[in-house]
Order: C-alpha cells, then sequence, then structure tokens
C-alpha cells in the first residue's frame, strides 16, 4: 500500500510530535478538529483523494471524534472507514488489536511500506442526549461517581487526559466523602426502570477500560450499581478500578438529569439537565500491520495455493 493511502490524523495535544516522528515522510498529519461537525470536509476531502486508512495518533477520544463525525454524515457511507490507533499512553482502544504498533515503529513501517494488513472489528457505543442536535459514537462511557472524579482531576489541573491515574489518586480522597450522589434522578435498562443505581454507571465495547472492566466481545457490556466502595475495594494497584463483577448485554439504558457523563474520557453534560439513551453502536473496522509468524505463514500458504 502506498503512503498516498493513509492519512495521519493526530489530536491538538499530540500535533507536534506527530510532525516530528513524520517530519523526513511525504505524509503531514493533519490536526483533527475539537467538535466532529469541523471534521467534515477534512474528511469527506481525504477519502475523496484516495486515503483508505487512518492513522490515529491520540488517544480514545479522537478515535471516537473521528468515528461520530463518519457516522454523522450518510454521504460518507460510500467510502469504507478503516483506522489504524497506534499504542498511546490510554490508548485502550489500540489495545483492542492483535498487536498494536507504537507511533515510533508505525513510522518505519509506513516508510518501508505495508502490503499486509489484519483487521478486527470492535462495536461502538452511541449516546443521544436530548439537548444535543446529534449522537456521540464512543467506545466507554462512565456516569455517576467515575464522572465525578474525571471532573475534579480537570479542575485541578486543567484537563483530564489521564483519565486513569485521576481514578487511582482520588479515589480515597472521594471514598471518605460518605454523602452519595445518584447516577442520574431516574435511571431505566431496557425500558425498565431502575430502583438502586448505585454511584457508578459503566457501559463499554473494549477488552480494557480505565474502569478495570472489559468487553472481550463484539458486543457491549453494562456494568451498573456500583458504588465508590465497591471500585476502590477492587483496585489493587492505584489508577486501575475494577471489581464490578460481570457485565451484561443491554439495548438501551437511559439516565434522566445525569450530573454528568464522559465518553471516551471526554466530559460532558455537566451544565445541561437531558435525558441521555446510551445503547450498542454500528461496527467499526480497526487495521493494523500484520506481522510476525502468522503473517509469514499466511504469505507462505498464499504462494502455496498458487503452486
Amino acid at each position: 500500500m502506498s503512503q498516498r493511502e493513509l492519512a495521519v490524523l493526530a489530536d491538538t495535544l499530540h500535533l507536534e510530535q506527530a510532525r516530528t516522528l513524520w517530519s523526513d515522510s511525504d505524509l503531514d498529519p493533519i490536526e483533527w478538529p475539537e467538535e466532529p461537525a469541523e471534521g467534515i470536509e477534512q474528511l469527506r476531502h481525504l477519502l475523496d483523494t484516495g486515503a483508505r486508512r487512518l492513522v490515529l495518533f491520540g488517544g480514545d477520544d479522537l478515535v471516537g471524534r473521528v468515528v461520530t463525525t463518519y457516522q454523522r454524515r450518510d454521504d460518507l457511507g460510500a467510502y469504507p472507514l478503516q483506522l489504524w490507533p497506534l499504542k498511546m499512553r490510554g490508548s485502550y482502544v489500540a489495545g483492542h488489536l492483535d498487536a498494536p504498533v507504537a507511533p515510533k515503529k508505525a513510522v518505519k513501517l509506513m516508510e518501508k511500506g505495508i502490503d499486509d494488513w489484519r483487521r478486527s472489528r470492535v462495536r461502538t457505543l452511541k449516546v443521544t442526549a436530548s439537548t444535543q442536535q446529534a449522537a456521540w459514537y464512543g467506545f466507554w462511557f462512565g456516569a455517576g461517581w467515575v464522572y465525578e472524579v474525571a471532573e475534579a482531576r480537570r479542575r485541578a489541573r486543567g484537563g483530564a487526559t489521564h483519565l486513569v491515574s485521576a481514578l487511582g489518586r482520588l479515589a480515597s480522597e472521594t471514598l471518605a466523602d460518605t454523602q452519595q450522589s445518584a447516577v442520574a434522578a431516574r435511571v431505566s435498562v431496557d425500558y425498565e426502570p431502575v430502583e438502586r443505581p448505585g454511584e457508578s454507571l459503566v457501559a463499554s465495547t473494549l477488552k480494557k477500560t480505565p474502569f478495570g472492566v472489559g468487553a472481550g466481545q463484539e458486543n457491549a457490556l453494562l456494568w451498573q450499581g456500583l458504588s465508590k466502595r465497591d471500585l476502590v475495594s477492587g483496585a489493587v494497584t492505584p489508577g486501575r478500578l475494577g471489581g464490578g463483577g460481570e457485565g451484561s448485554e443491554f439495548e438501551a439504558v437511559h439516565l434522566d438529569s445525569p450530573g454528568g457523563w464522559l465518553l471516551d474520557g471526554r466530559l460532558q453534560g455537566s451544565e445541561e439537565s437531558s435525558v441521555l439513551q446510551i445503547a450498542p453502536g454500528p461496527l467499526v473496522t480497526l487495521a493494523s500491520p500484520a506481522g510476525g509468524i502468522g503473517a509469514a505463514v499466511g504469505r507462505i500458504l498464499g504462494r502455496a495455493s498458487l503452486i
């Protein structure tokens, strides 16, 4: 595959680093806008001019914003979307690949040219708020106490980029607070009201998440009724939450007036009262270079089939 069929997208935080890594390449990393609506023309131009795989240099929020842009416009559906998320700190979508690739190695592979690709599919979450015009798509969702921790870190440090560390460091502080805050005024799962929703609600489609729980399959899973103590008691290392038990498949979750929510680490909804729906979304294709013994065997078998 030629480099013309690849495009490197970076979020604002990682743009300069991406440009440094690809400085000797014909590729110029593109800064992806914060709002999906601003990326529509950019994505259309990339697909129209022959980009077939998008290399994502950033966290899960970047992957979710690209998917959201793609899903919000039906006319982009004529182009199959293939995403190559790179292995970076806090990139749980990249961890869904069998062999995630770090940025420096990705640059070298792209310079040599990549002929064989390994593809996998991962389901998304579709999050629709009654106060917003269109849905968001992502891979891990949280509301309740997990949102409060992330929001507290944003106030303290001006951002919530490293949510995993935030959860671990602030867990003991918020655990001492005996006041319980509900996930939302009302919660329903698969159209049935939940009497005791607990202090946290988590949903995900990935093998691993910052919450220490993961799906590990093609379905979205839900963990509900989670308390601060349940989560913290399962965190044997700071920065990793666990103990939520087995997740369950779900059709739709509705939250009436949540205190706030986060999708792939992006905080939303704290200043507005809305009804929120979380549902399994469409599948997305992830692509990464095939390598190692498996790829070599595949090439040998391919040549043998031609004899």
